[in-house]
C-alpha cells in the first residue's frame, strides 16, 4: 500500500520513507527537532505518524532558520538566557544592599 493510499504512517520504516531519510535520522529528528510521531504504550511502543502532521511540520521547519531548528541550540539559547537574567538579578540585589543605610 502506497503513501497515498493512507494518512497514517505505523513504522519509523514507513516514517522515514516518507522524509526521503533514514530510520536513525527520523528517529534524531524527532529528539532534536520535534517531528510529530506518537506512540501506543508509552515511550517504547508502537510509533505513528499522520501524513498531515508530518507535511505541516515540514513546512513549519523550512520557514525556520537551520539554527533554530536543533533542540540543542534552543536549550544553550535558553540556559543562557536563564543565567544572564540571574546574575542581572544577583548584581541588582547586591548594589540594593550595599547601597541601603
Amino acid at each position: 500500500m502506497s503513501h497515498e493510499d493512507r494518512d497514517e504512517l505505523t513504522s519509523w520504516k514507513d516514517i522515514a520513507d516518507y522524509l526521503s531519510v533514514n530510520v536513525r535520522t527520523a528517529q534524531r529528528w524527532e529528539q532534536e527537532r520535534g517531528l510529530p510521531v506518537r506512540r501506543s504504550g508509552g515511550y517504547r511502543g508502537r510509533v505513528f505518524a499522520t501524513i498531515g502532521d508530518l507535511d505541516a511540520w515540514r513546512r513549519s521547519a523550512s520557514r525556520k532558520p537551520g539554527w533554530w531548528s536543533s533542540l540543542r541550540v534552543v536549550r544553550a539559547y535558553a540556559v543562557t538566557v536563564t543565567v544572564l537574567l540571574l546574575l542581572g538579578l544577583g548584581v541588582a540585589l547586591a548594589l540594593f544592599f550595599r547601597v541601603r543605610p
